[in-house]
């Protein structure tokens, strides 16, 4: 499970137990942030649920992003937890299985069930150890909703009924864990959160009931199951995304009207004459990657030294800078490993200078090219529209947008509230609505709805039951290398980095 603070994970993981339950798997719970209590180091995490809710959450948010730190490794709480696995499966086998075999040995018909991952560099471990077997569900909730709900649980560990003074503390520890600034391996769920499998609304428990049923169903070979029309036109708007050879990040869009009927697509590339994107195989591509280098990012340089050159030439430069080149004292403000002072400021953010068209521009010139109205339609796009698109959306009469990754850099809430509602608790009437997609993610896409087996009997016509208590996976799994992998994450990789650390376990 991948969640941000002030999340009701537990309701989620309620569920899952529950519909796994139905499946006919035992769940094996693990809390990756209390693995951190049986470092030495970190032991004194234990005592921290006598205190404050504040403090506790804060304390292991700090712990995990020190571990990072210390280790280097954006997923040693991951291998952190692929050692529970195996401790959980010897633990768990009786007598007919030889000692020595118990962890290596996988329990029948278990889910493992990992509250929460916190950082995308887990999610890529955990992908790559165990394959298809490992499936991410991310739970979204209103922020606004998720402060109140922290405040509320802040406020009840001080027994307090005073909540609203306690929504700064909710408001920071929700700004810490979407990604702490400055901390390359910080908190940082907000890019774990979209490399899901499967995304769920966990405001009502109804909701998630149907959702993750359908979805465990699907993966479980349920014949009848066909997407909806939000995950259909996310999928078409990742296909639409690799199409594109941006320097910086692929991105698709689709534009499709309220039946889901595909409108246009758009990707984020070079516009070429007389209309359109460059394709490959184009004669004359120009595209980026062709000429080089990317123009926004010279354009921002050139800016930057623009305004180092007017303080040098009118003295405003200390003595220990003026001294230096523009180019140079330009390097240090700018690139990650001078001083990068600039790193995180609105001069690097800086969008009006690239040549690609983005995806949802595209999309809608595309619409616009071929005479088709975009009025009351739904755009899906695989990253959050920045400003300039999003002026480009409301002009264009588009009704909703639902969109997977989020986009610090877009201004679109600052520049447009009275003209969109983004992230609403519920929908605002008026305003065109920015809402997280729900739904199989298109990387399950094909997995899951490309049903290869029979739904029908061939001799009498009639379909085919399908029982869940007897239902397999629709998964390839390759046992005995995830356990080689295992083996060697657990006997060599993790201890020798944790002692390279110069971290120990606690004594018991």
């Amino acid at each position: 499970m991948v969640g941000p603070v002030g999340a009701n994970l537990s309701l989620v993981q309620e569920v899952i137990e529950s519909e796994f339950g139905r499946l006919g798997y035992q769940a094996k719970k693990i809390r990756v942030s209390s693995l951190l209590h049986q470092l030495a180091d970190y032991s004194y995490l234990e005592d921290a649920s006598d205190g404050s809710e504040f403090e506790r959450i804060k304390k292991h948010m700090e712990a995990g992003t020190g571990l990072r730190t210390k280790t280097k490794q954006g997923d040693v709480m991951a291998m952190l937890a692929i050692s529970r696995i195996r401790q959980i499966r010897k633990e768990s086998h009786g007598s007919e299985v030889p000692e020595n075999e118990r962890d290596t040995t996988p329990l029948n018909r278990t889910v493992y069930i990992l509250r929460s991952l916190k950082h995308p560099d887990e999610i890529e471990t955990l992908r790559d150890v165990y394959g298809s077997a490992f499936i991410v569900v991310s739970a979204y909730v209103p922020r606004e909703e998720r402060v109140s709900t922290l405040a509320e649980v802040l406020a009840a560990s001080e027994n307090d009924s005073d909540i609203e003074k306690y929504r700064a503390s909710a408001e920071e520890l929700i700004n810490i864990d979407e990604q702490e600034e400055g901390q390359k391996l910080g908190q940082d769920v907000s890019d774990a959160f979209p490399l899901a499998d499967f995304f769920v609304d966990a405001r009502s428990k109804e909701n998630l009931e149907v959702s993750i049923r359908r979805f465990l169903e699907t993966l479980f070979g349920y014949p009848y199951h066909t997407p909806t029309r939000d995950e259909f036109g996310m999928y078409l708007a990742q296909a639409a995304a690799m199409r594109s050879s941006d320097l910086s990040r692929q991105v698709g869009a689709a534009i499709t009207t309220k039946e889901g009927e595909v409108i246009a697509l758009g990707t984020n590339d070079i516009p070429k004459a007389y209309g359109g994107l460059y394709w490959c195989d184009d004669e004359g591509d120009s595209r980026d990657f062709r000429l080089g280098y990317d123009s926004n990012a010279k354009f921002k340089r050139e800016i930057v030294a623009e305004i180092i050159g007017k303080l040098k030439s009118s003295d405003w430069l200390e003595e220990g800078k003026s001294c230096k080149s523009v180019q140079e004292l330009a390097d240090e403000l700018l690139s990650p490993d001078g001083d990068n002072i600039l790193g995180e400021t609105q001069i690097t953010n800086l969008l009006e200078f690239g040549r690609s068209v983005h995806a949802e521009m595209a999309a809608l010139t595309d619409a616009a090219k071929r005479g088709i109205p975009v009025q009351g339609a739904t755009l899906y796009t695989t990253t959050f529209p920045c400003h300039l698109c999003a002026r480009h959306i409301i002009s264009a009469g588009i009704s909703r947008v639902v969109y997977v990754q989020p986009y610090p850099k877009s201004q679109t809430k600052r520049l447009y509230s009275d003209s969109v509602a983004i992230d609403p608790p519920a929908e605002v009437k008026g305003r065109i609505q920015f809402e997280p997609f729900v739904g199989v993610a298109p990387t399950r896409y094909r997995a899951l709805f490309r049903y290869s087996g029979k739904r029908k009997d061939s001799s009498s016509g009639k379909t085919i039951e399908w029982t869940a208590a007897s239902a397999v996976p629709n998964i390839r799994v390759f046992v005995t290398a995830y356990l080689l992998i295992e083996e060697k994450i657990v006997g060599e990789i993790l201890p020798q980095l944790l002692l390279d650390s110069g971290i120990t376990f606690a004594e018991s």
